[in-house]
């Protein structure tokens, strides 16, 4: 893929024809009432064909020449609402390690970790990477497929996203990640390793490694998207498909190996979960390869997919164990217990 962008020190900022600007802000102002914004919703879905009678086309893979509005925001690509969600901050600290570590092999300090997130929302990844120690994210109003076809890709050292779950998006981002024969970070459901696709593109030599949470992840919604109000919802339960290279992915795991706490404590989160002295270089004596391997904010990594904790594989993986009863109550504390400390 074509590379012709570079990146700012200045990570909010988005390149144009000429420099750098900010992302634009909202072409129109919120309705100012709710029954200004059904009237405009009812005419947005009249313009577009929603209320005609006939059986509605299927969607084009390709987004080329289409645009949305969503939330008040214009958008040079098509968006689904329910699509349209940030990731939430915990899930960044969770890989906050596996990046500091990727960093240290690429021979660069964290801040100068050059971080490409190509699908855009809200823009919140850059604040939620720049406040555990990244601050150089591209992440940008613009459609990620026409900039392939443009040959606009920017140079980056990782790509770290939270793809459109929809359409073909996930397919398309992973067939991207595994030609560009760079280090990615892909948040996706579980169920992309059970799709038609996901072996044909990995092929025999990627081999990707999984970080999974000890809670739910949960995604926000911005406010007037499905909602007056900002909203949360999680309706997959999803994990990090991680690949830094053939050459990064073994050291990186046996780095994190060695400095997991023997007690299966988290690292970095005894003090400050941010800490990049806990992510690496640890000297003391390693963990058993039969005892989880515990980061982040207590996220489980796993090598391989046959690592995976049971409550995170998919419902149509074939090794799945139903859980027992006690098992799934506990998981259910658990959750709501996350859920009222994320507030």
């Amino acid at each position: 893929f074509g590379t012709r962008r570079g990146f700012s020190s200045r990570s909010s900022l988005c390149p144009t024809a000429g420099g750098w600007m900010a992302p634009a802000p909202p072409n129109d102002a919120p309705a100012s009432s709710a029954k200004e914004r059904m009237l405009a919703k009812l005419r947005g879905i009249k313009a577009s064909g929603g209320l005609t009678n006939q059986a509605p086309a299927r969607r084009s893979s390709s987004s080329q020449g289409a645009s949305a509005k969503v939330g008040g925001k214009a958008f040079p690509f098509p968006v689904d609402a329910k699509d349209h969600c940030e990731t939430g901050a915990s899930a960044y600290d969770d890989i906050t390690c596996v990046l500091h570590l990727l960093a240290e092999r690429l021979g660069k300090a964290s801040a100068e970790l050059q971080i490409y997130d190509p699908y855009y929302c809200d823009g919140a990844v850059v604040a939620n990477l720049a406040a555990r120690g990244f601050p150089s994210v591209y992440n940008c109003r613009e459609d990620f497929y026409k900039v392939i076809e443009d040959g606009g890709v920017p140079e980056y050292d990782v790509l770290v996203t939270n793809p459109p779950y929809s359409a073909d998006h996930m397919e398309r981002m992973l067939r991207f990640c595994v030609a560009s024969k760079k280090p990615w970070l892909c948040l996706v459901p579980n169920f992309m390793y059970t799709s038609d696709y996901y072996k044909e593109v990995l092929g025999s030599h990627t081999k990707p490694f999984f970080v999974t949470p000890a809670v739910r992840y949960e995604y926000h919604s911005p406010a007037d998207v499905q909602g007056r109000r900002e909203g949360k919802t999680s309706p997959f339960v999803s994990f990090w498909f991680v690949h830094l290279s053939a050459e990064h992915n073994a050291p990186v795991i046996k780095t994190l190996r060695r400095t997991s706490a023997a007690s299966h404590g988290p690292i970095g989160t005894a003090g400050d979960p941010h800490d990049t002295g806990a992510c690496g270089g640890g000297e003391g004596k390693g963990v058993a390869r039969n005892v989880p391997l515990v980061v982040g904010n207590g996220a489980t990594l796993s090598s391989k997919l046959s690592e995976l904790p049971q409550r995170m594989r998919a419902m149509w993986d074939t090794t799945r164990k139903r859980l027992r009863k006690k098992q799934r109550a506990a998981m259910k504390r658990r959750g709501r217990k996350g859920a009222r400390g994320g507030r």
